[in-house]
């Protein structure tokens, strides 16, 4: 593939990646809020939020201020987002899949950042020392998430085939997210461990991407996975997986 496309369709899917996630972000934001009455739980709420309680429940509430805790809210997204909280009470048997399948791509874009990170030491001629730091921090973050995303995935697809009580939430969707999914992370461990560098080969890549190099070699192996993470960046706006974004409107935004 000539460097010129790799441009274009690189460019054009984080494009096509930030135009829809603001769209979908802007629409969510526009939605009517919720009522006090439809809540069960007030996350932010001091009083309640340890054991589920809600604002409008409690005795003569409705004449008192709701006392809202900045800290809780932050505590209860951080415990949500690093530990899948939910998960863990709602399916304890799926718990530990989909926390490896998470930070499997938690560590996968910390690896991208310091590979972008990396590429721009290059270009700014930064010491080598700095450079071959951060070469080694990505590729082992890097082996790291594709290795616990493909074990994430796996598991997940295995628990959601087997388990009965997900049964009934099984749909053609939910496996083919899980597929592509595994198909990111089985692509990149391919590569890295196929490769002699693979990080030194994705900065290199990223490099000419940046400074607008049109003479680009990429391998196989790596422009294989290249394109199914490009293409998994176009699907992902469209899907639900877009809930990274509601948890802000879930802790923050309910009145």
């Amino acid at each position: 593939m000539s460097g010129i496309i790799w441009h274009i369709i690189t460019f054009g899917a984080i494009g096509f990646f930030l135009a829809v996630t603001v769209y979908r972000t802007l629409k969510i934001a526009r939605m009517p809020v919720h009522l006090k009455k439809e809540l069960v739980q007030t996350p932010y709420d001091k009083n309640t939020s340890r054991y589920g309680g809600s604002y409008p429940y409690g005795f003569k509430r409705r004449h008192k201020p709701a006392r809202r805790s900045r800290i809780t809210s932050i505590i209860n997204t951080v415990s949500d987002i690093l530990l899948l909280t939910g998960a863990l009470e709602h399916n304890k048997g799926l718990w530990p899949f989909t926390l490896s399948l998470h930070y499997g791509i938690y560590l996968a874009v910390a690896a991208l950042f310091l590979n972008i990170l990396n590429a721009i030491f290059v270009i700014a001629e930064l010491p080598m020392p700095a450079v071959y730091f951060l070469q080694g921090l990505g590729s082992v973050f890097a082996l790291a998430g594709y290795l616990l995303g493909s074990l994430g995935t796996l598991g997940s697809i295995i628990k959601h085939y087997f388990d009965i009580r997900l049964k009934p939430f099984n749909t053609a969707s939910t496996y083919f997210n899980l597929f592509f999914l595994g198909a990111f992370f089985i692509s990149g461990a391919y590569a890295w461990f196929t490769l002699p560098d693979f990080t030194a080969s994705v900065s290199l890549f990223l490099k000419n991407l940046i400074t607008l190099n049109t003479r680009i070699a990429v391998t196989f192996i790596l422009s294989l996975h290249l394109v199914i993470s490009l293409l998994f960046l176009i699907y992902l706006p469209l899907t639900n997986m877009i809930h990274f974004i509601t948890k802000y409107f879930m802790y923050d935004e309910i009145q």
